[in-house]
């Protein structure tokens, strides 16, 4: 399991969510819920950090070795407490040490104008769209 994990998060980190079976997968069932949208840097990174754990828990389960089994089961379960977090209570814990790196200047510049361009973006067109909304329900 640890390593089909792995494979999705390598291919969600190289092509984004849709590039992987499970982010595709969810993305079909998740229709009824509100839109949160986040820019493709922060979620990149936490895709990243998903290919770590998993890659590290695999690499560990594969041991001949009892303590590293160990070892795999503990990375597994902070990735799996991360999971939930992001499931439960709609906290990124990637996206969130991303932020903590863009404010402690490890991150260019060139990346964090296109993070906060795709925020003025997505404000532009919320309120276009709850302007058009307004005036459907209300014609004159």
């Amino acid at each position: 399991i640890t390593a089909c994990l792995f494979a999705d998060y390598v291919l969600r980190f190289l092509f984004g969510g849709r590039g992987s079976l499970l982010g595709t997968t969810a993305e079909f069932f998740s229709w009824w819920f509100p839109r949160n949208y986040i820019p493709g840097p922060p979620k990149q990174f936490a895709a990243l950090c998903g290919a770590m754990f998993t890659g590290f828990a695999t690499l560990a389960f594969f041991q001949s070795n009892s303590q590293e089994g160990i070892a795999g089961a503990v990375v597994m379960g902070a990735f799996l407490g991360a999971a939930f977090l992001e499931f439960a209570v709609n906290f990124c814990a990637g996206c969130f040490f991303f932020e903590i790196m863009m404010k402690m200047g490890l991150i260019s510049r060139s990346v964090i104008d296109r993070c906060n361009q795709f925020y003025d973006e997505v404000k532009k067109t919320t309120h276009e769209l709850e302007t058009r909304l307004n005036e459907s329900r209300f014609p004159e």
